[in-house]
C-alpha cells in the first residue's frame, strides 16, 4: 500500500471516528428536532458540570444535580422534563451563568442543532462557571471575612487610604 493510500485510509477512520463520537455525546444526529427540557438539561450538566458521574447524567439526575448546585439553575416555572424547550425557558437558564442572549421569538421551539450552538458558541462560559463562582463541594467562592480581621488581606499595590 502506497503511502498516499495509508493516509486517506487514516482519514477516513478519523472522520468515522470523530462522527460516532459527537452521535454517542449529545442528540446531534438529528438536527431539527425539537429538543425537550430534560435533553437540554443533560447538555446543560454536562456543559457545566466538573466531572460527570460514571454512569452518565440523565434528565431527571441533570435536574437533580442543577437543583442540587448552591445557586440553583432552574427555569422560572419550573423543570418540566418531557416538554419541548422554548427560547424563553432557555433565555432563561443560561442567564444563570452569565450569557444574556434575546430570543428572537420567546414561543419559538428550541430544535436540538439550536440547542448545540449555544452550548458550542458560549463553551467558556459554560466552563468557567463552576471554577468561578463554586468549589468542589459545591459552597461558594466568596470569603467572609470576621469584624476587624484583616490578617493576611493586603491591599491592592500602589493603593493609598
Amino acid at each position: 500500500m502506497t503511502m498516499k493510500k495509508r493516509f486517506s485510509v487514516l482519514v477516513a477512520v478519523l472522520v468515522l471516528m470523530s462522527a460516532l463520537v459527537a452521535s454517542a455525546d449529545s442528540p446531534a444526529l438529528e438536527p431539527g428536532r425539537v429538543i425537550n427540557q430534560g435533553e437540554f438539561a443533560v447538555l446543560f450538566a454536562r456543559a457545566i458540570a466538573m466531572k460527570e458521574p460514571a454512569e452518565g447524567f440523565t434528565a431527571d439526575s441533570a435536574v437533580a444535580w442543577l437543583n442540587g448546585l448552591q445557586s440553583p439553575v432552574t427555569p422560572a416555572d419550573g423543570w418540566k422534563t418531557s416538554s419541548p424547550l422554548t427560547e424563553r425557558v432557555m433565555v432563561d437558564l443560561v442567564k444563570h451563568v452569565g450569557i444574556i442572549i434575546s430570543p428572537s421569538n420567546p414561543d419559538a421551539l428550541v430544535t436540538v442543532a439550536k440547542a448545540n450552538l449555544v452550548f458550542r458558541r458560549y463553551d467558556r462560559q459554560f466552563k468557567h462557571y463552576i471554577l468561578y463562582n463554586l468549589n468542589v463541594d459545591n459552597s461558594t467562592n466568596a470569603t467572609v471575612l470576621d469584624e476587624g480581621d484583616v490578617t493576611g488581606v493586603t491591599p491592592v499595590s500602589g493603593f493609598r487610604p
